[in-house]
């Protein structure tokens, strides 16, 4: 039997052209098909809730991930290539743990651990940064020879690494206790071009400075205290007329030159002792570093070495003793007065004229002088404590004679003296105990009077 011929679009398909969707009567069939569409509902509401979260928590991430790697970058300057991904990486740890937190996916205990880790890190860097911009300005910046370094290894070890902190010659990595920073090291005085690499925790390089700071050779003439205190000591040997000795130098018709004679150094050195203020101008670190690398130990004739010092009285006494010898040799010797060039008959006549000069100046400019030295607490201004605030018209009066101002002097009460420099001569004015006859004197010395040799008061 065949079936039936049909042509298309005359067949009518009935209810298989359009079905009718599942009637339940009631009962567990119809809660079935409801509970089932309900279900899809929730299912893409609940999709759609999740992914405005995990966007929303991913922005935060971002958002905060870029903060954090402003800040790192701010401490690290122009970080190395290496560096540059150790931000990265940060960078992204970051924005990991503030995104899993959004999502509710760590605790709040756990973000605040977290957060705490990346505090420190910020922290520290901030450190290490300020311990850099220090380090460039030691030695007006340039690297410390090695000759100035105390000789033991610690030293040449802390300056390895200061100069590669300086260049930003470093690595900065995870380690178990924290971030690490990756120096040079020492391991030989021959070996300094082939250094091996030795991991600091960052938290120790915040912390400890003698990690790359050397310590340097004791030097007298680097410690100002000692130095003023030597000039003193110079000053009253030379008032001294018996440790005055005189040489003739026998070169192009110079006189003789003074000196502080050596043969008078014992004398010199107890003086100094007596006096006992060079002691005191030694830090707790110049005396150990001073004892440790300039005293004889008297049993073996070498220093005593490093790590000897104890600051015992025994110790002090050898340190004093040594001290005051190296101020007593520093001063014996040493020239008192320049030798003195005869002019020849052409320079003696240029000598003359030049005095001449100086003299129709300082005659020239007597009113101008005395106007100075009768007014001068016009032209500066002082604090409700008596201190200079400023002395710039002083400053501009003194200029019109040719003297200028040099470095303000001030102590514990502020600044009260100025330093004048003039015609071969300089000298400080001290405004506390000032007056116009002394400040007329003085002035006139600093435009040429000095120079002359003759007192100031004593030109015509």
């Amino acid at each position: 039997m065949s079936l039936p011929k049909v042509s298309y679009g005359s067949y009518n398909y009935g209810a298989y052209a359009n079905p009718k969707a599942i009637q339940y009567k009631g009962g567990l069939g119809e809660g079935l098909a409801k509970g089932l569409a309900q279900g899809i509902d929730s299912y893409f509401k609940k999709k759609a809730s999740d992914k405005k979260e995990e966007e929303e928590a991913g922005q935060a991430g971002t958002i905060n991930a870029q903060k954090y790697g402003a800040a790192l970058k701010e401490h690290l300057g122009n970080a190395t290539s290496q560096n540059k991904k150790y931000i990265k990486q940060k960078k992204k740890d970051y924005g990991d743990v503030v995104k899993q937190y959004k999502l509710g996916n760590i605790s709040g205990d756990e973000y605040m651990e977290k957060m705490d880790v990346f505090e420190n890190i910020l922290v520290e860097l901030g450190g290490l940064k300020n311990s850099i911009v220090e380090l460039n300005k030691l030695n007006n910046g340039q690297d410390i020879p090695t000759s100035e370094l105390r000789e033991n290894g610690a030293a040449y070890d802390a300056n390895l690494k200061g100069n590669a902190l300086k260049r930003g010659q470093f690595l900065l990595s995870d380690g178990p206790d924290g971030v690490e920073v990756t120096l040079p090291a020492f391991v030989g005085v021959n070996n300094f071009t082939q250094l091996p690499l030795q991991q600091v925790k960052l938290s120790d390089l915040a912390q400890n400075e003698k990690i790359y700071l050397p310590d340097l050779k004791y030097n007298n003439e680097a410690n100002k205290g000692i130095q003023d205190v030597t000039k003193k000591y110079f000053d009253n040997a030379k008032a001294n007329a018996d440790y005055v000795e005189f040489k003739d130098v026998g070169q192009d018709g110079k006189k003789e030159q003074s000196f502080i004679n050596a043969a008078k150094r014992g004398e010199i050195l107890s003086d100094i002792k007596a006096d006992g203020e060079y002691y005191t101008k030694l830090n707790g670190n110049d005396k150990r570093i001073f004892f440790e690398d300039n005293v004889i130990n008297p049993k073996t004739g070498k220093p005593f070495g490093i790590g000897s010092w104890n600051n015992s009285p025994e110790q002090q006494e050898l340190l004093k003793d040594s001290l005051a010898n190296s101020i007593a040799d520093d001063i014996v010797g040493k020239a008192v007065s320049n030798p003195y060039n005869k002019p020849r008959e052409n320079e003696l006549d240029k000598y003359k004229e030049d005095a001449i000069k100086i003299r129709k100046r300082i005659n020239d400019t007597a009113g101008q002088r005395k106007n100075i030295a009768d007014n001068y607490e016009k032209y500066i201004t002082f604090d409700k404590n008596n201190r200079i605030s400023n002395y710039g018209e002083f400053k501009r009066q003194l200029q019109s004679l040719g003297i200028t101002t040099g470095s303000e002097f001030g102590d514990d009460d502020g600044v009260h003296t100025i330093e004048i420099k003039g015609l071969g001569y300089s000298d400080t004015i001290d405004f506390r105990t000032m007056d116009s006859t002394t400040m007329s004197i003085i002035i006139e010395n600093a435009q040429g009077a000095m120079k002359l040799n003759e007192p100031a008061t004593g030109l015509p």
